[in-house]
């Protein structure tokens, strides 16, 4: 579930700047658009990563004995 959280959030980051390279560079707004694009995967990777840090701390337990169960195996 995580890795499919940051491989859709990368996709996304990534498609959003591919299409910002594709507008041309006579659009009168392009140095807004550069800044809004680029501060919403910065923020939005943030935010994934305060998603990420509570799941694992509210799920500390289950992680530590999946973890010694792996090691007995």
């Amino acid at each position: 579930m995580i890795a499919m959280l940051l491989m859709v959030a990368g996709i996304k980051g990534g498609l959003s700047i591919v299409m910002l390279t594709m507008i041309p560079s006579s659009f009168a707004h392009l140095e807004m658009f550069k800044v809004v694009v680029i501060g919403i995967i910065l923020s939005s990777t943030f935010l994934c990563l305060g998603g990420l840090i509570f799941i694992i701390a509210a799920n500390q337990a289950k992680f530590v004995a999946e973890k010694q169960a792996d090691e007995h195996h």
